[in-house]
């Protein structure tokens, strides 16, 4: 439910529409639909500022809180942006694991018991080697 109100309020306030579908999936194609959102505030904090005739009495007391909102909106924007990014990079290391992930699986039960098989049958030539060269020395 929660990204389902967060898209709303997006689509509302922002006037940007996210597919919510695509946002749980928490792959490439939530990053595409962060990447509206993370646009259209980016443009937002670049766009040069406009400055309107207004009543000073009562731009007093809105004025600083639209700065603050301004600013904190450049952060989110800001933090959005690098979190899509850090996003991005799991996604492409994701596409890695994925194939040793494979390749791990694919091996049969057979080749892995024949493999220790073989590790362990070494480790015992190993001992009986060193046995042999203690009792040598005595």
């Amino acid at each position: 439910h929660y990204i389902r109100n967060v898209v709303q309020q997006v689509a509302m306030k922002a006037r940007v529409k996210l597919n919510p579908r695509r946002l749980y999936g928490a792959d490439g194609y939530a990053v595409r639909e962060l990447l509206k959102l993370a646009s259209v505030l980016y443009d937002a904090m670049n766009a040069p500022q406009v400055e309107e005739d207004v009543d000073l009495g009562a731009a007093e007391f809105v004025l600083p809180a639209k700065t603050h909102d301004m600013r904190l909106a450049r952060t989110l924007a800001s933090e959005l942006v690098k979190r899509g990014a850090q996003l991005y990079d799991l996604l492409e290391q994701e596409k890695e694991g994925r194939e040793e992930r494979a390749k791990a699986t694919q091996r049969s039960v057979a080749d892995e018991m024949d493999y220790i098989e073989r590790r362990l049958q070494e480790a015992i030539a190993g001992v009986t080697e060193r046995t042999r060269n203690v009792e040598e020395m005595m």
